[in-house]
């Protein structure tokens, strides 16, 4: 892998088991975020890391609302969901009008779906931790215990 960037804010690896053959996390700035797209949980990644880490199984979302091209389940858009929701630097309703730029209504809409279930169900865990406390957060401001939740819920 190779990047311009040497110290970036936000780190999004789309598969995960890119992180066995490469440190995806070289440079990354202290309390940065690294994104991940794992059936793990967050805990998986945190111990005792120096930045914050969010993770969610965008590959099941993405597979549940048909992002699948030729065999390949497509997890980039369903990621900007993680993304919104991890750092607010963006909010769902900048992700839905981006992919509606982008993309016809009918694939707009799946985009969104992906997109929309990732920010609901992505896992966060807080810097340092040795034992992470992890939590699915709402909108709302609410949050409820990762195990409380029931994905099917939100479709």
């Amino acid at each position: 892998m190779f990047s311009q960037i040497v110290n970036p804010d936000v780190v999004i690896v789309l598969d995960d088991t890119l992180l066995e053959c490469a440190d995806a996390t070289a440079g990354l700035k202290e309390g940065g975020w690294l994104l991940i797209n794992s059936h793990l949980g967050p805990d998986a990644f945190a111990s005792g890391v120096r930045f914050r880490v969010a993770a969610v199984d965008a590959t099941r979302i993405a597979t549940d609302v048909g992002l699948v091209v030729a065999g390949s389940v497509i997890v980039n858009t369903a990621m900007l969901g993680a993304f919104a929701r991890a750092t607010g630097l963006v909010s769902l309703e900048d992700v839905r009008r981006s992919i509606s730029a982008k993309y016809s209504a009918a694939l707009a809409q799946k985009n969104f779906e992906a997109a929309r279930m990732t920010y609901e169900l992505t896992l966060m865990a807080k810097a340092g931790s040795s034992s992470c406390s992890t939590t699915v957060c709402q909108a709302t401001t609410n949050c409820a215990v990762a195990e409380d939740r029931d994905p099917a819920k939100l479709k």
